[in-house]
């Protein structure tokens, strides 16, 4: 009787083991089909207070002085880093319009991935910047400002529209995964045009 009990315990650990090694060699491929179907990319909303699972996703802005303001924006794990620092850029461009201004510079720009678990658990795109506000006539070459009506009326329309698709969401979310992974964003884009708010 006892050994029966030993080859029981013997088999039960082997089977234990079994699902434990299944378990850690789970990849982001694997991943990337449920959390497709779990989250959408975010659009251009006020972040909220509270979240289901994760962090809350959206903007964020905190008025630094007349023509100053400071802004996040958190994306969710399906959303595309280009998105998150669209969502920035219209922020900006939507509070300069609101507050007579025309033209806009940015600074104090960081780009990172809030990654739990390795990105596995979680991979959100975030973006923080500082938007100076302009009025056309104190804008020169030199300044790099950005026209508020340009970016409204093209990156506007981008961040009504991100890819909802199944394939398009999967994409976002590996992307955000390897930039967890690597500890850097993957998108030249997103690279360039960092350096060039930076600029």
């Amino acid at each position: 009787m006892k050994q029966g009990r030993k080859l029981y315990g013997g088999v039960c650990a082997i089977v234990a083991m079994s699902f434990m090694i299944a378990a850690c060699t789970i990849s982001a491929q694997d991943v990337a089909p449920i959390r497709a179907s779990s989250f959408s990319p975010t659009g251009y909303e006020e972040r909220g207070w509270i979240a289901m699972e994760g962090p809350a996703t959206g903007y964020r802005d905190k008025k630094i002085d007349e023509r100053t303001y400071k802004i996040d924006v958190t994306g969710s794990e399906v959303t595309s880093q280009e998105q998150t620092i669209n969502i920035a850029l219209v922020r900006a461009a939507a509070l300069a319009a609101d507050n007579g201004y025309t033209h806009f510079t940015v600074s104090n720009v960081k780009m990172q991935m809030m990654c739990v678990g390795g990105g596995m658990k979680g991979a959100n795109p975030m973006i923080e910047l500082t938007a100076h506000f302009k009025r056309a006539e104190e804008v020169s070459d030199s300044t790099k400002a950005m026209d508020a009506g340009d970016v409204l009326r093209t990156k506007g329309l981008e961040i009504e529209r991100p890819d909802r698709s199944r394939e398009g969401k999967q994409r976002a979310y590996l992307a955000n995964v390897e930039a967890c992974r690597t500890g850097r964003l993957q998108n030249p884009e997103n690279m360039k045009l960092k350096s060039e708010m930076d600029g």
